[in-house]
């Protein structure tokens, strides 16, 4: 939990809250790496890193200038621990860097084809995978630093179903998911880019497919948040939709049907962030 209190970590077996030894002055965002570590990410330049136990401090480094300042600033790290810099509030496109070898590379409108990045994985062949609002879909090798570009195309079903991508999420088979701002959901094999899609049927608004969060759940079906339509539960075998919104007589459903980040518990349970509605826990039953 980041905030005005800083950096909390919630003890659920104690039901505690614990703060952590960090300057909370200037923080944009958090991000665990693929040792489990926290990348803590500071306006002014700064990146800690720190062991999530002992709150012992790993390693700290300077991030380029030309990103500083910057609100909204996050990073996806890759699987090689170099971080892949974006920003949703103040866009500059991406910002790759290799902080144990000083170098970057900056990818820009200019090779993007629009600088707004929403979201950035990495998937098991170790391709980076951009989602670019307006645009669609951009792999990138690391390898040579090709990029690809995967968008709409009204006369092949087999594309992607609109170019407003807003979410991406790489399930334990390695399925590539794709949330876009009111086309629904898609998803494609690292192994073969083409594209299939569900999206929620019948009389339902056009924000119920605003897929803006999307999570693995216990059972291997998906649970998807939404701006403003709710959570979802995806079954996949039955192509199903279950939605769970707010009801305000009802202290047990979700806080506020607007989803802006979901975690998946070690028991199987899901942490829900919400906006103006609190940290929600849900059991999945």
């Amino acid at each position: 939990m980041v905030g005005n209190v800083g950096i909390q970590k919630y003890a659920s077996q104690l039901g505690s809250l614990y703060k952590l030894p960090v300057d909370d002055s200037n923080i944009t965002s958090i991000q665990i790496d693929h040792q489990g570590n926290l990348s803590i990410i500071y306006l002014n330049g700064i990146v800690e890193v720190m062991n999530p136990e002992t709150f012992g401090l790993e390693v700290r480094f300077e991030y380029p200038e030309y990103i500083r300042q910057n609100e909204g600033l996050t990073a996806m790290i890759d699987a090689q621990g170099h971080y892949w810099f974006y920003s949703v509030l103040m866009p500059f496109g991406v910002c790759y860097y290799d902080h144990e070898n000083k170098l970057g590379k900056n990818f820009t409108e200019k090779e993007l084809g629009y600088q707004l990045v929403t979201s950035i994985i990495q998937d098991q062949n170790g391709q980076i995978i951009i989602g670019i609002d307006h645009i669609g879909l951009l792999i990138v090798s690391k390898t040579d630093w090709s990029i690809q570009l995967y968008n709409n195309n009204p006369s092949d079903p087999k594309s992607l179903s609109h170019n407003s991508v807003i979410s991406l999420y790489q399930d334990q088979s390695g399925m590539i998911w794709i949330g876009t701002n009111k086309g629904g959901i898609n998803y494609y094999s690292s192994k073969s880019v083409t594209f299939s899609f569900h999206k929620q049927k019948g009389n339902v608004s056009t924000i119920e497919n605003d897929m803006i969060q999307i999570v693995e759940a216990k059972d291997n079906n998906l649970w998807i948040g939404t701006d403003g339509g709710g959570l979802l539960h995806f079954d996949r075998s039955k192509d199903r939709f279950k939605r769970y919104v707010r009801e305000a007589d009802n202290p047990n459903s979700i806080g506020s049907d607007i989803v802006i980040s979901m975690l998946k518990s070690k028991e199987g349970g899901l942490w829900i962030g919400t906006y103006l509605g609190g940290l929600n826990y849900f059991d999945g039953k």
